[in-house]
């Protein structure tokens, strides 16, 4: 939104975002080493989730003449992520044929937040 009064111009921005997304999948490997074979099976799943309450930008600025003007803008992001990511593997010398298992459960959640402000 702007506002225009004579010389002086405002203006505000505000912004909401959703971002959520899902990961599946298999990651077979096989590591040759000279005398031994490895198998490397993995199966991961993820879920994630970015979530903007709110993102706002306010600002303001003065027309000195018609080449300068004088301003100022206050800007604040914030985001809250969270994040589910989880693995399953099987190692061993023979394919279909594990000799270990392991299991990793990641959970994250941040909140990363930016301010700013300019002077014009």
């Amino acid at each position: 939104m702007n506002y225009k009064a004579g010389k002086w111009n405002s203006f505000q921005s505000l912004e909401h975002l959703k971002r959520a997304y899902n990961l599946d999948g298999t990651f077979p490997r096989v590591f040759y080493d000279g005398q031994q074979t490895t198998y490397y099976d993995q199966e991961a799943y993820g879920k994630s989730k970015n979530l903007g309450p709110p993102n706002l930008r306010l600002g303001t600025d003065f027309t000195l003449n018609g080449r300068h003007s004088i301003g100022d803008m206050v800007y604040f992001n914030q985001n809250k992520r969270w994040e589910d990511f989880n693995t399953a593997t099987l190692i061993g010398n023979q394919p279909q044929h594990p000799q270990q298992f392991i299991t990793a459960h990641n959970y994250l959640v941040n909140t990363p937040q930016t301010q700013e402000q300019q002077f014009r």
